[in-house]
């Protein structure tokens, strides 16, 4: 059995690394036609694309994935393949840069020019895969997709990176959020609760960066919170889960932009794995997987609310305790690799979604 991974696309982000992983598991030979985008730029990584296809153009594959991103190269993957292709859509480029971002206005050209690209994509393959019923319902909505050829895969994370491991003594109770700094994380909101705990003894991480981060930076240099608020910037996959690691809790988003109730980001799940408590916005697309037994949720954009529940479970560490076991039990019996795509394969024979 072969799978095909096809695109222009970063093989260890979470969602290819969990896919080929998966599949690897359940004994398919994962054949990846890609390019790498970070060392070919413009019209030339299409055409390098192309000449990896020519490769491997005689052979057969049960299943051909046209990986994240892929709104473009599911074009390609088409001609090349036929309409018997699964594309992973996992987001919608109008909502991301629209009204997430907020990057262009919804009535210019750029904006017509994502809403085509989610539209046409989405008609080009036979299977469409989406992380949450909540984005399935968006596209259906907003783009006319059948929700018949839709199969929901959550994202996962690399379990061989993302597990428990020991836990310093912490001096002070270390509170971690880790992202892109984008709207829909409501990095904000962690800086008002921060304010709001300055004289509890606790330090905030927080580490990446992204379109907000300098607006965050000043604002904690306004609030006088560089002591209590320390940011780490970019960093390896292995020193992010080092940094977990060493955290009393995780945050997981906070926003209240459209997207943000459509989605269960990374870093829930890479909490999820090392077994951390784990507190997060109460949204649709949450409950799909989570509860109030695996995590703590708190009404979004509201640094208050977040306040409460970090010290409710800096001084409860009975409930701190048993929520990241049952994280960690969870992502153990229904996240990892093999589980996420053993679903999928159930529901591509199941459903018939292709011949």
């Amino acid at each position: 059995m072969k799978v095909c991974l096809f695109g222009i696309y970063n093989p260890q982000y979470a969602r290819n690394y969990v896919l080929k992983s998966g599949f690897l598991k359940h004994g398919y030979t994962v054949v990846e036609c890609r390019v790498d985008p970070t060392e070919h730029t413009g019209l030339t990584k299409y055409w390098l694309l192309y000449k990896e296809y020519r490769k491997i153009r005689k052979e057969h594959f049960e299943h051909i994935i046209v990986c994240f991103p892929g709104h473009i190269t599911v074009f390609i993957a088409r001609l090349l393949f036929g309409k018997k292709i699964i594309f992973d859509v996992f987001i919608s480029l109008y909502d991301s840069n629209v009204f997430d971002r907020q990057t262009y206005g919804p009535n210019t050209l750029r904006a017509w020019r994502d809403w085509l690209l989610d539209w046409s994509s989405c008609r080009l393959a036979s299977t469409l895969l989406f992380d949450t019923k909540e984005h399935i319902h968006y596209f259906s909505e907003t783009f006319g997709v059948a929700q018949s050829k839709c199969i929901r895969v959550f994202i996962g994370t690399q379990d061989d990176i993302f597990y428990p491991r020991p836990t310093p003594n912490n001096k002070t109770f270390t509170v971690t959020f880790h992202g892109s700094f984008i709207p829909l994380h409501g990095v904000s909101y962690i800086v008002e609760a921060a304010q709001i705990l300055r004289d509890e003894e606790i330090l905030f991480h927080m580490i990446g960066e992204g379109p907000e981060t300098r607006a965050t930076q000043n604002k904690i240099h306004a609030l006088n919170l560089h002591k209590s608020v320390l940011f780490f910037g970019r960093v390896s996959l292995e020193e992010l889960a080092q940094h977990i690691a060493r955290s009393d809790i995780s945050l997981g988003i906070f926003g209240n932009t459209p997207k943000a109730f459509r989605v269960i980001p990374n870093k829930i799940y890479e909490s999820m794995a090392m077994q951390k408590a784990i507190i997060t916005a109460d949204t649709p697309a949450v409950r799909e997987l989570l509860s109030e037994k695996t995590t703590l949720l708190i009404p979004s954009a509201n640094p208050t609310a977040l306040a409460s529940a970090i010290l409710e479970l800096k001084h409860d560490e009975i409930k701190r305790r048993q929520i990241a076991l049952a994280a960690r039990e969870l992502f153990q019996s229904s996240l990892l690799p093999e589980h996420i795509v053993g679903r999928l394969l159930s529901s591509l024979k199941e459903h018939r979604l292709y011949p």
